[in-house]
């Protein structure tokens, strides 16, 4: 059985969790960074490869084939 992406080990390891904790006012906010930084190189890397794609493709040769070719 898994719990949130964790595998217990012993049963002492499905004892609930505390609800009430704080977060830290600096880990949220380098996370919220750390957030937006992977979006904005993954929407690089998409348009990197977009801009890729267009490059080949204009260069790609249509071969069409006749009756008879080998």
């Amino acid at each position: 059985m898994k719990v949130y992406g964790f595998r217990p080990r012993q049963p002492i390891d499905l004892i609930p969790m505390v609800d009430h904790y704080i977060v830290s006012e600096s880990a949220s906010s380098f996370a919220t960074h750390m957030h937006k930084l992977h979006k904005v190189i993954s929407d690089k890397f998409e348009q990197s490869n977009l801009n890729y794609k267009l490059g080949a493709d204009v260069r790609k040769k249509f071969k069409t084939f006749n009756v008879r070719d080998l």
